[in-house]
C-alpha cells in the first residue's frame, strides 16, 4: 500500500517535468546544503528563540528549541545514510528528506507568528524580517533544486498570511526603544545573510 501511494505521488511529481532521476539528484545536493548550513541555521534559530523568550513568547521559544533539535538531528541522520550513488536513493529516503526539510521550514517560521502576537510594532516588524529571511534563504539556497525550492516555499508563503491574520487582530500600543533596536539588529543580520546567500 505504501509503495503504491509513493508511486502515485511520484507519478504526479513527474507530470510537472521532474523525473525520479532529477529528484534523486536534487535530493543529494539538498542533503549536502543542509549539512553545510547547519551552524548558520542553528545560530539564527538561537537568536530568534532568544528574541521570542525576551518578548514573552516563552512557549514558542521552548517549542522551537525542541523542534529545531529534532529536525536538525534527523537531517544529520539522513546525511549519514545518504547512499553513494543517486540510483540507490530510494523513494522512501527522498520522502523522508522532503518531510524533514518541510517540517524544518515550518519550525523556523514559528517566531514570525509568535511575534505577531506582540503589541509592539517593532517586534511585528522583527517577525516579518525573519519571515522574509526564511524566504530569501530557501529561494537563494535551493534555486538550483526546484522541487525542494518550490515545495519549501509553500509553508513560507502560507505563514505570511497567518502572520497577516494574527497581526490584524492584535492591538499595537507598546513601542519601547529597545524593540526598535532589536528590529534594526535583525535588519542588519538580514542584510548580511542575504549578501552571503
Amino acid at each position: 500500500m505504501g509503495t503504491l501511494a509513493s508511486s502515485e505521488v511520484l507519478s504526479g511529481v513527474c507530470m510537472f517535468g521532474l523525473s525520479l532521476v532529477d529528484i534523486r539528484h536534487q535530493g543529494r545536493f539538498m542533503v549536502h546544503v543542509v549539512a553545510r548550513d547547519l551552524p548558520k541555521r542553528v545560530a539564527s534559530a538561537a537568536m530568534m528563540m532568544g528574541i521570542c523568550w525576551w518578548a514573552g513568547e516563552r512557549l514558542a521559544a521552548a517549542i522551537m528549541l525542541v523542534l529545531v533539535l529534532a529536525s536538525e538531528a534527523e537531517a544529520k541522520i539522513l546525511a549519514r545514510r545518504l547512499p553513494e550513488n543517486d540510483q540507490d536513493i530510494t523513494v522512501g529516503f527522498l520522502a523522508t528528506l522532503w518531510i524533514t526539510n518541510w517540517f524544518s521550514t515550518v519550525v523556523y517560521l514559528v517566531p514570525a507568528v509568535a511575534l505577531a502576537h506582540q503589541s509592539s510594532v517593532p517586534l511585528l516588524l522583527s517577525g516579518y524580517i525573519w519571515l522574509f529571511g526564511v524566504f530569501v534563504y530557501v529561494s537563494n539556497t535551493f534555486v538550483f533544486l526546484p522541487f525542494f525550492n518550490w515545495t519549501l516555499m509553500i509553508p513560507a508563503f502560507g505563514t505570511a498570511f497567518v502572520v497577516f491574520s494574527v497581526a490584524s487582530s492584535t492591538s499595537f500600543t507598546h513601542n519601547q526603544r529597545i524593540d526598535w533596536i532589536v528590529a534594526a539588529g535583525l535588519m542588519v543580520v538580514y542584510v548580511f545573510n542575504t549578501i552571503e546567500t
